[in-house]
């Protein structure tokens, strides 16, 4: 009888004026829920718990309209009759399927499909029934819910008489208590936590869906003020964290199949209308404040935040994203407690990565998933950064920033035809794409990324988001991966020709299955990418100037600035060619032992010098018209400048250390020149070429003024040639007899411009003479 009564025309017809301020295009849409409510076999228990509340609430007074049902409703006392009724709505029944999903595309503006829309509707079932497992498992107790001066009203009221109230379960008395006691909780409505809820009863889907519906109903609704309440209530970094943890409480009781559809239905809201307005509005904070943008000028800062805000859109809908959602929702499943008290996204993050010891999987278990999720998301970051790199304009953002820490001239009209330098930015991004694309494999990569997942691990867990990734961005720092080890580190990685990553080996990095992201294998940048590269940034950085520092490449600032570190004689004399002595420079610290840094250098200087595709050779002749010949001119030239400047150049016995002398085959220079002349060795079995052996002589220059038979004549700064490293090198504190020609007035300066250039200019040998 009385579910008759209900769906009678009066009763309906209230329910539709109690909605009259809803929108046209939603009303159109929310009627048929209700309808279809009211037609359920679930009213029946909806409105038998009803009446066991309104039999307890002791009511002396009649109260006005729907006072009752209102105030029971904003109390959240139907918590528990309205989780109850949605959990036993049939999920597979199309009519109430297709009215959700159209409600839910006209309010992400986005369209969704019978078959994507049931599965998140038997999701938040789940999770309410969840909800109400730990929450609401006991029958709340009403008693003295009304005070003695609750309204008056007359209870038979005829609907017939006078205008609909317009506003659903509210009168016009009660607006002030309509906008507080939503939030109002009495003590008669805390229940002990249950075990196993890792989340807060404020938080729970079901408490808030009653606060937002009590809210909507409870004033003039407007598409902006739903919008507001929106944001307010669920668009706050708690409550996503709680809903992300309420999702992972139920994650196992969702198929497959189902999370794919899942998923689908998350990618078109990624894609919605609804949701990019809302990431444009995001505040993420003054981006270009972070230290790795304070270079770059104020019109590039303020195209940061928008870029990075649309390739977050780009971004979510890629099933890398799916990977790393599905599996924080499957590790915190398997280990509820340990997320409890977790309510940022960097301590979420943080609590992923302790991988604690599950309690509910076995050992093995623990091994493939549990123990891999560091390992997991430092494949993902590179994923991310991989992504990025892609994207032109993210890459053309990364090559500004290089160019502001490197003081590159990237985009003027500079005629750098002399040098065989076509497009430079774009030689740069080229360089930039395939050496991120070596993957986990590329150690400066690795290295960078593991102090990003440190950080994660060690952050401060009571940080928002926005503070939690300011963090991120202001401990990245260009000068641990723009300097000399990336010569050294990546050695390995560099080869004659290149296989590069194309974006279907990308997409099959992705394991949906085991929820994993596996990064490149054997990928390789080919040597003329690597010595165009280095080309670049020598070439459009300014050139030296000893008066004006600041305006200087950060490269040459640091090799201007060498710090003395020293080395003993029996360092010196004790790694001469792998002879002699008891001790020894090498990285191994045996008796000539090899130096790792110095052999690492050595093979891939032959590497460079000889192209196994092409079968040709560098020469002195041709060195300085290629990328690669200026490139292997700079590595000598650094190298030997390196080691006199830290270990030689404050020594008593310094002229036997480096060069010359009684023992020169044991000297710095030597035990360079006999190491780079290995390097094919290293690379292949055969006899030295003899054209390698004297390319790398003649790159080094001849200190020998005129040889003799005791002893030779050496070259002084007052007649130094500057194709004469060794001579340059010793005598670089002192005036350079070439100024008016090149603009350097100490040799020291001469050798750091000559490494700005690849080469040591065409008149090398006299100055020119003025008169």
């Amino acid at each position: 009888m009385i579910s008759e009564v209900v769906r009678s025309n009066p009763i309906s017809e209230q329910i539709r004026a109690g909605l009259a301020n809803i929108p046209q295009e939603y009303l159109q849409s929310v009627m048929p829920i209700f309808d279809w409510f009211l037609q359920s076999p679930a009213l029946k228990n909806l409105f038998n718990s009803y009446f066991k509340i309104v039999a307890k609430t002791q009511i002396t007074q009649p109260l006005n309209n729907l006072s009752l049902i209102k105030s029971l409703f904003e109390k959240q006392y139907f918590n528990k009759i309205i989780g109850e009724f949605i959990v036993e709505l049939d999920e597979k029944n199309d009519t109430l399927i297709d009215n959700f999903g159209t409600l839910a595309g006209k309010i992400f503006e986005t369209q969704f499909e019978k078959t994507e829309f049931q599965p998140l509707f038997k999701l938040v079932k789940e999770i309410i029934q969840n909800n109400l497992d730990n929450f609401y498992k006991e029958e709340i107790d009403p008693k003295g819910l009304f005070s003695p001066e609750a309204s008056t009203v007359n209870v038979s009221q005829d609907f017939s008489e006078g205008p609909a109230n317009t506003q659903l379960f509210n009168d016009a008395s009660d607006t002030e208590e309509s906008q507080n006691s939503s939030s109002t909780t009495t003590s008669s409505e805390i229940t002990s936590l249950q075990v196993g809820a890792n989340y807060t009863k404020d938080n729970a889907l079901l408490t808030k869906f009653i606060s937002v519906l009590s809210k909507l109903t409870s004033g003039d609704f407007s598409l902006s003020n739903f919008n507001l309440l929106l944001e307010s209530e669920i668009a706050n970094e708690e409550f996503i964290v709680e809903l992300i943890k309420q999702v992972a409480s139920v994650y196992n009781k969702i198929e497959d199949s189902e999370k794919d559809n899942l998923w689908k239905v998350i990618t078109k809201i990624f894609q919605s209308k609804f949701f990019k307005e809302k990431i444009n509005s995001l505040a993420i904070g003054d981006v270009g404040s972070f230290s790795l943008f304070s270079n770059l000028s104020e019109e590039k800062k303020q195209q940061i935040e928008p870029l990075l805000k649309d390739l977050l859109l780009q971004f979510l809908p890629d099933s890398a994203n799916k990977v790393l959602i599905f599996r924080v929702f499957s590790y915190i499943n398997k280990n509820l407690m340990a997320f409890k008290d977790v309510k940022t996204f960097s301590s979420l993050l943080s609590n992923f990565l302790k991988d604690e010891p599950s309690s509910q999987t076995n050992q093995s278990q623990q091994q493939s998933e549990v123990q891999n999720n560091i390992e997991f998301l430092k494949s993902y970051l590179w994923y991310v950064v991989h992504f990025l790199v892609k994207n032109d304009k993210f890459s053309d953002l990364v090559i500004d920033v290089i160019a502001s820490y490197l003081k590159l001239n990237l985009d003027d009209n500079k005629d750098y035809s002399s040098f065989k330098i076509e497009k430079p930015r774009e030689t740069l991004k080229k360089f930039l794409s395939e050496f991120i694309g070596l993957g986990l494999e590329n150690p400066l990569i690795s290295g960078i990324l593991d102090q990003i997942v440190d950080s994660i691990k060690k952050s401060d867990t009571s940080q928002q988001a926005k503070s939690f990734f300011e963090t991120l961005f202001n401990k990245l720092d260009l000068s641990k991966v723009l300097n000399l080890d990336l010569v050294i580190k990546i050695e390995p990685k560099i080869g004659d020709s290149t296989q590069q990553t194309s974006q279907t080996e990308t997409q099959k990095l992705i394991d949906e299955t085991n929820l994993s992201i596996k990064t490149p294998k054997g990928q390789k940048i080919s040597t003329q990418l690597f010595a165009e590269f280095f080309d670049v940034l020598f070439l459009t950085s300014p050139k030296w100037d000893s008066a004006n520092k600041d305006n200087n490449s950060p490269i040459l600032n640091e090799l201007n600035n060498i710090k003395y570190t020293g080395i003993s004689l029996k360092e010196v004399f004790g790694s001469g060619g792998g002879k002699g002595g008891s001790g020894g420079s090498g990285g191994n610290g045996g008796s000539g032992g090899k130096d790792s840094q110095l052999d690492a250098i050595s093979k891939l200087f032959h590497k460079i010098w000889y192209s196994e595709s092409t079968k040709t050779k560098i020469s002195i002749d041709n060195f300085n018209t290629t990328p690669k010949g200026r490139f292997l001119y700079r590595l000598v030239l650094i190298l030997l400048f390196y080691t006199y400047e830290s270990r030689i150049s404050k020594l008593a016995v310094k002229t036997w250390a480096f060069y010359g002398g009684a023992l020169s085959s044991y000297t710095a220079s030597e035990i360079i020149r006999t190491s780079l002349q290995n390097g094919e060795q290293s690379n292949k079995t055969k006899n030295t070429d003899a054209d390698y052996k004297n390319f790398i002589d003649k790159v080094i220059g001849n200190p020998v003024k005129s040889p003799g038979i005791f002893w030779n004549t050496y070259y002084k700064s007052y007649d130094v040639k500057l194709n004469d490293m060794l001579t340059m090198i010793y005598y670089n504190s002192e005036s350079n007899r070439f100024s008016k020609d090149t603009g350097q007035p100490k040799l020291r300066d001469q050798v750091l411009q000559q490494i700005h250039d690849g080469t040591y200019p065409d008149k090398y040998d006299n100055p020119t003479i003025t008169r």
